[in-house]
């Protein structure tokens, strides 16, 4: 399912109706604050904004090949994903760049992210059935507002916005590996977890329910850290500005006489 993006920065737009914070992390090839292989793509390039308050989070990539067909991400506070029942995994699939699909699980803790399709938890032997949450294919697709690749120059850009209100909001299938666990969904706040695994030549196909029973792929990169800090980028609410701005006129006014 294909919705187009009108502008990078949707989520610091929106952010004036909101009571929240928007995070902000940017990445340019080669800093430090990620690890991260070029199998699925040479990344060069990453961004990523969450409004805290309305949900809406977005996220862009650039490689600098054309080879990448699909991702799959997690996003936390900061931790390290170890436990089922705590977070989620956004599988994203342009081996048809004009019908972007999106389906998002529980992330199973296995440390393979792509094994959540089939997996709900890697902490029962055996495979368990998947924790399914949403689907561009099936069900209520609001939460998913637009996404795009532009490929040029030899490179390739993804940009994706959607809305993890849904996904927050979720109540797992499954515990943690001691017990239960809060459930955060996807999002972060001064400090990042990323998780962004890129995949090429993949083949995927999808069930009558709209949610994937495969995911194979010929080459997978990651692009991983933890605990990475972000940045505050919250615009200031409309009377905030305008106080500022009267503030000013007042000091100017001060220094003439």
């Amino acid at each position: 399912m294909l919705r187009n993006l009108s502008a990078i920065g949707l989520v610091a737009a929106c952010a004036g109706t909101s009571m929240g914070s928007v995070w902000m992390f940017e990445w340019t090839r080669p800093q430090p604050t990620v690890g991260y292989t070029d199998d699925g793509g040479r990344a060069i390039h990453a961004m990523t904004q969450y409004n805290d308050a309305t949900g809406e989070l977005f996220y862009q990539m650039t490689w600098s090949d054309q080879i990448s067909d699909g991702i799959s991400l997690v996003l936390s506070p900061g931790e390290y994903p170890s436990d089922a029942g705590r977070f989620a995994v956004l599988m994203l699939d342009y081996t048809n760049t004009g019908d972007i699909k999106g389906n998002v699980f529980a992330y199973n803790a296995s440390n393979d992210p792509k094994s959540s399709i089939s997996d709900g938890t890697a902490h029962i032997a055996g495979d368990q059935a998947p924790d399914k949450i949403l689907s561009t294919e099936s069900g209520d697709t609001s939460w998913f507002t637009g996404a795009t690749i532009d490929d040029a120059f030899g490179m390739r850009t993804l940009s994706l916005s959607i809305n993890t209100n849904l996904i927050n909001a979720h109540s797992p299938l499954y515990d943690g590996r001691f017990g239960p666990v809060d459930w955060l969904g996807m999002g972060y706040n001064n400090e990042m977890g990323i998780w962004a695994h890129s995949f090429a030549g993949l083949t995927t196909n999808y069930g009558g329910d709209g949610f994937l029973d495969q995911w194979d792929a010929q080459a997978e990169g990651f692009f991983d850290g933890t605990f990475i800090p972000t940045q505050d980028i919250t615009p200031p609410a409309p009377g905030t500005a305008a106080l500022l701005a009267l503030g000013g006129v007042t000091a100017a006014r001060r220094r003439r006489r």
